[in-house]
């Protein structure tokens, strides 16, 4: 930043905070000249304190426990049918009926790991178009999963790693 009046830009002095929080994605406070989060940082460190503790004595919340073919159904009646056009809706459950339901039928949702999934996925290779068809299925499907708390699902780790 240079100092010559008239020359350079000026740099407001909560301007570097304001691009943090930004990047946090925290809500901010109502006020257009607040720039601090609406949880304090004490209240986030006790929340964590408290989290912590509860993971630490066993008494941390349960995740709900369904088949994959339980997941599936509410998979296609939440979602499938509701977001998507008939076709689409009937091709995506053909893909996971076909190729993930007949593997993965009776296992816990949230048992079934990223590992297992790419391992179906890598038999399709020699079919290029099935196999990331049913990636692309398999990812809605665990995403749609993960934002239901169906199950601790690394979404993060299924990516389109699949060479076409």
């Amino acid at each position: 930043m240079l100092s010559c009046r008239g020359i350079g830009s000026h740099r407001h002095p909560h301007a570097a905070r304001r691009l943090k929080l930004d990047r946090l994605k925290l809500p901010l406070r109502s006020s257009p000249h607040a720039f601090y989060p609406i949880l304090t940082l004490a209240k986030a460190r006790q929340r964590a304190k408290e989290l912590l503790a509860e993971r630490t004595l066993g008494i941390a919340q349960t995740v709900p426990t369904i088949t994959f073919a339980e997941g599936f159904d509410r998979f296609k009646h939440t979602h499938t049918s509701q977001k998507n056009r008939e076709r689409t809706a009937k091709e995506t459950e053909r893909l996971i009926s076909k190729h993930l339901l007949a593997k993965l039928k009776n296992r816990e949702l949230a048992a079934v790991t990223t590992h297992e999934v790419m391992q179906i996925i890598d038999r399709l290779l020699p079919k290029p178009g099935t196999c990331i068809h049913v990636f692309w299925a398999a990812r809605l499907m665990f995403r749609w999963a993960a934002k239901r708390r169906l199950g601790p699902i690394d979404i993060h780790g299924i990516h389109a790693s699949v060479n076409v």
